[in-house]
Protein backbone atom coordinates (compact mmCIF):
# COMPACT_ATOMS: atom_id res chain seq x y z
CA UNK A 1 0.00 0.00 0.00
CA UNK A 2 1.44 3.06 -1.22
CA UNK A 3 1.70 5.65 1.35
CA UNK A 4 1.87 9.59 1.26
CA UNK A 5 4.44 11.57 3.00
CA UNK A 6 2.57 15.14 4.07
CA UNK A 7 4.14 17.83 5.69
CA UNK A 8 1.41 19.79 8.14
CA UNK A 9 2.63 23.02 9.69
CA UNK A 10 0.88 23.32 12.88
CA UNK A 11 1.69 26.65 13.82
CA UNK A 12 4.71 28.79 13.42
CA UNK A 13 6.61 30.91 16.37
CA UNK A 14 3.85 33.27 15.79
CA UNK A 15 0.93 30.58 15.77
CA UNK A 16 -2.58 31.60 16.06
CA UNK A 17 -3.88 32.24 19.38
CA UNK A 18 -6.15 29.79 21.34
CA UNK A 19 -9.34 32.07 22.00
CA UNK A 20 -10.40 35.63 20.33
CA UNK A 21 -10.63 39.02 22.41
CA UNK A 22 -14.35 38.52 22.30
CA UNK A 23 -16.68 38.77 24.75
CA UNK A 24 -20.19 38.44 24.54
CA UNK A 25 -22.43 37.38 27.08
CA UNK A 26 -25.76 35.55 27.09
CA UNK A 27 -27.81 38.62 27.01
CA UNK A 28 -25.69 40.36 24.01
CA UNK A 29 -26.21 37.67 21.29
CA UNK A 30 -30.07 37.46 22.87
CA UNK A 31 -32.56 39.34 20.53
CA UNK A 32 -33.62 39.87 16.60
CA UNK A 33 -30.56 39.11 14.29
CA UNK A 34 -30.78 39.80 10.25
CA UNK A 35 -27.92 37.53 8.14
CA UNK A 36 -26.83 37.89 4.87
CA UNK A 37 -25.93 34.36 3.19
CA UNK A 38 -23.83 33.20 0.41
CA UNK A 39 -25.09 30.68 -2.39
CA UNK A 40 -24.87 27.23 -0.38
CA UNK A 41 -23.45 25.12 -3.21
CA UNK A 42 -20.02 24.67 -1.16
CA UNK A 43 -17.87 22.14 0.64
CA UNK A 44 -16.63 22.42 4.18
CA UNK A 45 -13.65 23.50 2.48
CA UNK A 46 -14.36 26.69 2.11
CA UNK A 47 -12.73 29.72 3.11
CA UNK A 48 -15.08 32.23 4.89
CA UNK A 49 -12.73 34.82 6.30
CA UNK A 50 -13.36 37.35 4.11
CA UNK A 51 -16.73 37.14 3.09
CA UNK A 52 -18.69 40.14 1.68
CA UNK A 53 -20.70 38.50 -0.85
CA UNK A 54 -22.31 38.09 -3.21
CA UNK A 55 -25.28 37.78 -1.17
CA UNK A 56 -27.90 35.16 -2.35
CA UNK A 57 -30.24 35.07 0.62
CA UNK A 58 -31.32 37.87 3.47
CA UNK A 59 -32.91 36.56 6.55
CA UNK A 60 -34.33 37.30 10.25
CA UNK A 61 -34.01 34.90 13.28
CA UNK A 62 -34.93 35.65 16.63
CA UNK A 63 -32.45 34.11 19.59
CA UNK A 64 -35.03 33.71 22.55
CA UNK A 65 -35.03 32.93 26.20
CA UNK A 66 -33.85 30.17 27.15
CA UNK A 67 -32.79 28.80 23.70
CA UNK A 68 -35.26 29.05 21.44
CA UNK A 69 -34.88 30.36 17.35
CA UNK A 70 -37.35 31.78 15.44
CA UNK A 71 -37.09 32.53 11.74
CA UNK A 72 -38.91 34.82 9.42
CA UNK A 73 -40.89 32.20 7.59
CA UNK A 74 -41.91 30.88 11.53
CA UNK A 75 -39.36 27.66 11.29
CA UNK A 76 -38.41 27.18 15.07
CA UNK A 77 -35.06 26.03 16.15
CA UNK A 78 -32.78 26.16 18.89
CA UNK A 79 -29.19 28.08 19.03
CA UNK A 80 -26.64 28.44 21.38
CA UNK A 81 -24.12 30.46 22.75
CA UNK A 82 -19.94 29.14 22.63
CA UNK A 83 -18.48 30.26 25.84
CA UNK A 84 -18.19 34.09 25.43
CA UNK A 85 -16.84 33.57 21.60
CA UNK A 86 -19.63 33.42 19.13
CA UNK A 87 -23.04 31.50 18.69
CA UNK A 88 -24.68 28.54 16.64
CA UNK A 89 -28.15 28.36 15.56
CA UNK A 90 -30.09 25.21 14.13
CA UNK A 91 -33.27 25.65 12.80
CA UNK A 92 -34.88 24.78 9.30
CA UNK A 93 -32.33 21.86 8.87
CA UNK A 94 -29.85 24.00 8.31
CA UNK A 95 -26.72 25.02 11.03
CA UNK A 96 -24.79 28.57 11.59
CA UNK A 97 -21.66 29.47 13.32
CA UNK A 98 -19.67 32.65 13.30
CA UNK A 99 -17.80 34.84 15.76
CA UNK A 100 -18.91 37.41 17.51
CA UNK A 101 -17.00 40.99 16.16
CA UNK A 102 -14.43 42.46 17.74
CA UNK A 103 -11.91 45.82 17.41
CA UNK A 104 -8.02 46.32 18.58
CA UNK A 105 -6.82 49.72 18.81
CA UNK A 106 -3.20 51.25 18.56
CA UNK A 107 -2.84 50.21 22.18
CA UNK A 108 -3.59 46.92 21.70
CA UNK A 109 -7.27 47.32 23.57
CA UNK A 110 -9.84 44.86 22.10
CA UNK A 111 -13.40 46.44 21.91
CA UNK A 112 -16.31 43.37 21.69
CA UNK A 113 -19.04 44.13 19.17
CA UNK A 114 -21.26 41.92 20.10
CA UNK A 115 -24.42 42.82 17.80
CA UNK A 116 -22.13 41.93 14.82
CA UNK A 117 -20.50 38.32 14.14
CA UNK A 118 -17.06 37.95 11.97
CA UNK A 119 -17.88 35.95 8.52
CA UNK A 120 -18.91 32.50 9.47
CA UNK A 121 -20.39 29.39 8.00
CA UNK A 122 -23.44 27.42 7.34
CA UNK A 123 -24.20 23.88 6.62
CA UNK A 124 -27.20 21.50 6.04
CA UNK A 125 -27.66 19.09 9.02
CA UNK A 126 -25.96 16.77 6.84
CA UNK A 127 -23.08 18.68 6.45
CA UNK A 128 -23.59 19.51 3.02
CA UNK A 129 -24.16 22.40 0.84
CA UNK A 130 -22.13 24.65 2.68
CA UNK A 131 -21.78 28.64 2.90
CA UNK A 132 -20.68 32.07 4.47
CA UNK A 133 -22.75 34.31 6.14
CA UNK A 134 -22.60 38.12 7.76
CA UNK A 135 -24.94 39.28 10.09
CA UNK A 136 -26.07 42.07 12.72
CA UNK A 137 -28.42 42.59 15.26
CA UNK A 138 -31.47 45.09 14.06
CA UNK A 139 -30.34 47.13 17.16
CA UNK A 140 -26.96 48.14 18.03
CA UNK A 141 -25.85 47.24 21.21
CA UNK A 142 -23.68 49.33 23.73
CA UNK A 143 -20.38 47.77 22.77
CA UNK A 144 -18.27 45.67 25.44
CA UNK A 145 -15.18 47.43 26.37
CA UNK A 146 -12.46 45.46 27.85
CA UNK A 147 -8.47 44.86 27.66
CA UNK A 148 -6.15 41.78 26.36
CA UNK A 149 -2.52 43.04 28.02
CA UNK A 150 0.61 40.22 28.50
CA UNK A 151 2.19 39.98 31.65
CA UNK A 152 5.40 38.07 32.37
CA UNK A 153 6.19 38.15 35.85
CA UNK A 154 7.88 35.18 36.91
CA UNK A 155 6.07 33.74 40.08
CA UNK A 156 7.73 30.85 41.43
CA UNK A 157 6.58 30.21 44.76
CA UNK A 158 2.77 31.78 44.00
CA UNK A 159 1.13 28.51 44.85
CA UNK A 160 3.15 27.18 47.74
CA UNK A 161 2.47 30.51 49.21
CA UNK A 162 -1.09 30.77 48.73
CA UNK A 163 -2.11 26.75 49.10
CA UNK A 164 -2.17 27.18 53.11
CA UNK A 165 -4.65 30.21 53.39
CA UNK A 166 -6.74 28.68 50.85
CA UNK A 167 -6.94 25.01 52.44
CA UNK A 168 -7.42 27.59 56.02
CA UNK A 169 -10.58 29.07 55.24
CA UNK A 170 -12.68 25.97 52.87
CA UNK A 171 -12.54 21.98 52.85
CA UNK A 172 -14.39 21.74 49.43
CA UNK A 173 -11.26 21.17 47.65
CA UNK A 174 -7.42 21.13 48.76
CA UNK A 175 -5.12 23.75 47.07
CA UNK A 176 -1.17 22.19 46.64
CA UNK A 177 2.17 22.91 45.45
CA UNK A 178 2.75 21.60 42.04
CA UNK A 179 6.69 21.20 41.99
CA UNK A 180 6.44 21.01 37.76
CA UNK A 181 4.79 24.66 37.75
CA UNK A 182 7.22 26.13 39.93
CA UNK A 183 9.11 28.11 37.40
CA UNK A 184 6.40 28.71 35.00
CA UNK A 185 5.76 32.42 34.55
CA UNK A 186 2.34 33.59 35.05
CA UNK A 187 1.07 34.43 31.86
CA UNK A 188 3.01 30.80 30.69
CA UNK A 189 -0.13 29.12 33.71
CA UNK A 190 -2.75 31.89 31.52
CA UNK A 191 -1.95 30.53 28.68
CA UNK A 192 -1.96 27.16 29.52
CA UNK A 193 -5.89 27.54 30.85
CA UNK A 194 -6.79 28.76 27.95
CA UNK A 195 -6.02 32.61 27.59
CA UNK A 196 -6.08 35.78 29.63
CA UNK A 197 -10.03 36.45 29.31
CA UNK A 198 -11.29 40.02 29.62
CA UNK A 199 -13.68 41.15 32.15
CA UNK A 200 -16.90 41.73 31.53
CA UNK A 201 -17.92 45.06 31.55
CA UNK A 202 -21.73 44.49 32.47
CA UNK A 203 -22.47 41.48 34.59
CA UNK A 204 -25.70 39.55 34.04
CA UNK A 205 -28.04 39.57 37.45
CA UNK A 206 -28.59 36.23 38.77
CA UNK A 207 -32.37 35.26 37.23
CA UNK A 208 -34.48 34.17 40.34
CA UNK A 209 -34.87 30.62 41.11
CA UNK A 210 -38.35 29.29 39.85
CA UNK A 211 -40.09 26.77 42.77
CA UNK A 212 -40.09 24.01 39.85
CA UNK A 213 -36.38 24.12 39.49
CA UNK A 214 -35.74 24.27 43.46
CA UNK A 215 -38.25 20.83 43.79
CA UNK A 216 -35.79 18.98 41.28
CA UNK A 217 -32.50 20.35 42.53
CA UNK A 218 -34.06 19.36 45.97
CA UNK A 219 -33.81 15.51 44.70
CA UNK A 220 -30.31 15.88 43.55
CA UNK A 221 -27.50 14.58 45.44
CA UNK A 222 -25.80 16.49 47.87
CA UNK A 223 -22.42 15.90 45.82
CA UNK A 224 -21.40 13.63 42.71
CA UNK A 225 -18.58 12.64 41.21
CA UNK A 226 -18.07 10.47 38.06
CA UNK A 227 -14.30 8.79 39.24
CA UNK A 228 -16.31 7.49 42.41
CA UNK A 229 -19.22 5.79 41.81
CA UNK A 230 -19.88 3.11 44.20
CA UNK A 231 -16.45 2.80 43.88
CA UNK A 232 -16.13 2.92 40.16
CA UNK A 233 -14.35 5.77 38.27
CA UNK A 234 -15.47 6.36 34.54
CA UNK A 235 -13.25 9.10 34.07
CA UNK A 236 -10.12 8.80 31.85
CA UNK A 237 -6.37 9.76 32.91
CA UNK A 238 -5.34 13.45 32.76
CA UNK A 239 -3.66 14.25 29.68
CA UNK A 240 -0.67 17.19 29.81
CA UNK A 241 -1.21 19.65 26.88
CA UNK A 242 2.51 20.82 27.89
CA UNK A 243 3.28 24.54 25.68
CA UNK A 244 0.80 24.11 23.63
CA UNK A 245 -2.43 25.75 24.38
CA UNK A 246 -5.43 23.40 23.13
CA UNK A 247 -7.41 23.16 26.43
CA UNK A 248 -10.38 22.79 23.58
CA UNK A 249 -9.11 19.86 22.69
CA UNK A 250 -8.40 18.53 25.65
CA UNK A 251 -11.68 18.85 27.43
CA UNK A 252 -13.44 17.53 24.57
CA UNK A 253 -11.49 14.60 23.88
CA UNK A 254 -11.97 13.80 27.97
CA UNK A 255 -15.37 14.25 28.39
CA UNK A 256 -15.72 11.95 24.89
CA UNK A 257 -13.74 9.17 27.06
CA UNK A 258 -15.25 9.42 30.25
CA UNK A 259 -18.95 9.16 27.66
CA UNK A 260 -17.87 6.33 25.82
CA UNK A 261 -16.51 4.57 29.36
CA UNK A 262 -20.06 5.32 31.34
CA UNK A 263 -22.09 4.49 28.17
CA UNK A 264 -20.00 0.87 28.32
CA UNK A 265 -19.87 0.17 31.66
CA UNK A 266 -15.82 0.85 31.27
CA UNK A 267 -15.63 -1.76 28.70
CA UNK A 268 -14.16 0.28 26.40
CA UNK A 269 -11.81 2.79 28.05
CA UNK A 270 -10.36 4.84 25.08
CA UNK A 271 -7.19 7.21 24.72
CA UNK A 272 -8.02 9.76 22.09
CA UNK A 273 -5.73 11.58 19.90
CA UNK A 274 -5.63 15.44 20.85
CA UNK A 275 -3.30 15.79 18.43
CA UNK A 276 -5.63 14.90 15.59
CA UNK A 277 -8.18 17.81 16.65
CA UNK A 278 -5.04 20.40 16.67
CA UNK A 279 -3.33 19.47 13.74
CA UNK A 280 -6.70 17.94 11.43
CA UNK A 281 -9.69 19.71 12.09
CA UNK A 282 -10.10 22.88 10.05
CA UNK A 283 -12.33 24.44 12.53
CA UNK A 284 -10.34 23.92 15.72
CA UNK A 285 -8.57 26.41 17.85
CA UNK A 286 -4.97 25.57 16.42
CA UNK A 287 -2.20 26.03 19.50
CA UNK A 288 -0.74 28.99 21.50
CA UNK A 289 2.53 28.87 22.25
CA UNK A 290 4.04 30.11 24.74
CA UNK A 291 6.35 32.30 22.38
CA UNK A 292 3.81 33.20 20.84
CA UNK A 293 4.02 37.33 20.29
CA UNK A 294 2.00 37.88 17.48
CA UNK A 295 -1.14 38.93 16.41
CA UNK A 296 -2.45 36.78 13.99
CA UNK A 297 -6.44 37.72 14.42
CA UNK A 298 -8.91 37.78 12.41
CA UNK A 299 -8.28 35.42 9.90
CA UNK A 300 -6.42 33.38 11.53
CA UNK A 301 -9.25 32.90 13.87
CA UNK A 302 -11.99 32.24 11.84
CA UNK A 303 -10.40 29.32 9.62
CA UNK A 304 -8.70 27.72 12.59
CA UNK A 305 -10.63 27.32 15.36
CA UNK A 306 -14.51 26.51 16.81
CA UNK A 307 -14.67 25.77 20.34
CA UNK A 308 -15.56 22.52 22.00
CA UNK A 309 -19.20 22.68 20.43
CA UNK A 310 -17.53 22.18 16.78
CA UNK A 311 -14.92 19.97 17.44
CA UNK A 312 -17.73 17.46 18.23
CA UNK A 313 -19.02 18.13 15.01
CA UNK A 314 -15.83 17.75 13.31
CA UNK A 315 -15.28 14.22 15.47
CA UNK A 316 -19.32 13.24 13.99
CA UNK A 317 -17.58 13.07 10.26
CA UNK A 318 -14.46 11.72 11.04
CA UNK A 319 -13.07 8.31 12.56
CA UNK A 320 -10.86 10.16 15.37
CA UNK A 321 -7.44 8.06 15.98
CA UNK A 322 -6.09 6.94 19.46
CA UNK A 323 -3.07 8.87 21.66
CA UNK A 324 -1.22 5.82 20.55
CA UNK A 325 -1.79 6.01 16.76
CA UNK A 326 -1.32 9.95 17.27
CA UNK A 327 0.92 10.98 19.63
CA UNK A 328 0.34 14.89 21.22
CA UNK A 329 3.21 17.11 20.77
CA UNK A 330 3.54 19.33 23.81
CA UNK A 331 4.53 22.09 21.61
CA UNK A 332 4.28 24.13 18.12
CA UNK A 333 6.53 22.68 15.11
CA UNK A 334 6.08 21.12 12.16
CA UNK A 335 5.05 17.89 12.39
CA UNK A 336 5.64 14.99 9.63
CA UNK A 337 3.04 12.17 9.46
CA UNK A 338 2.15 9.38 6.99
CA UNK A 339 -1.25 8.59 5.52
CA UNK A 340 -2.50 5.00 4.77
Amino acid sequence: MKFLIIWGIICFLSCVKGDTPANCTYEDIEGEWVFSEGERESTSSIDCSNFTGPIANTFKISLRFPNVAFDSDGNKGFWTIVYNQGFEIVINYRKYFAFSYYEKNSKGNFTSRCDRILPGWSHDVLGKNWACYNGHKSESSYPSQHSHTQTHKSRKLLFEKLAHPINTVQRSWTATMYPNLLNVSLDALIKRAGGLKSRISRPPLTAPVHRDIKRIASQLPVEFDWRNVKGVNYVSPVKNQGECGSCYAFSSLAMLESRLRIMTNNTLKVNLSPQDIVSCSKYSQATLSLTDSSDNTRQGHQIQYHQNLLIISFLLRLRLPTQQQQLFRQSAFPLLFKVN
